[in-house]
């Protein structure tokens, strides 16, 4: 797609420049819809990363994002939790970097699953949190120094 800004380039300097606080929220939900909906569908991505979604160049504020490279995607009839959880801590795992809040990370559990983020976390404890350890494993693995 010509004229567009994959996310992990658009979003690297968050940490010392953040957005503003709307834009970041639409960003967020714009990212968890895909991802709810892939899953949804019973697609696995396998290659979910912030550098795999695409915004236009000339969008300002608005948000039509793309989602590129499913040359490798998997379609299941129903899609089992590993799966999940390998693209969600990928797409984390990438994102580790841009400077989200705590409170950006819940917001998203919360537009991912549907549900309130306490109900979310607790309804689902194991499955957040075998996210958190694939992303973080995944981050000392390609970061040392930083561990």
């Amino acid at each position: 797609l010509a004229d567009h800004t994959d996310l992990e380039a658009y979003c690297a300097d968050w940490r010392n420049s953040p957005p503003q606080f709307g834009h970041k929220q639409s960003l967020l939900r714009a990212v968890a819809a895909i991802a709810r909906r892939l899953h949804r569908g019973g697609v696995c991505h396998r290659d979910f990363y912030l550098c795999h979604f695409l915004r236009p160049n000339s969008a300002g504020e608005a948000l039509p994002i793309s989602l590129i490279d499913l040359h490798r995607a998997m379609i299941k009839p129903q899609l089992g939790m590993r799966w999940k959880i390998k693209d969600l801590a990928g797409l984390y795992f990438s994102a580790m970097d841009i400077g989200l809040t705590r409170r950006d990370l819940l917001r998203f559990v919360s537009l991912y699953s549907g549900q309130p983020w306490r109900q979310a976390l607790c309804s689902e404890t194991v499955f957040w949190k075998k996210v958190s350890a694939r992303a973080e494993k995944m981050y000392r693995k390609h970061n040392p120094q930083q561990c």
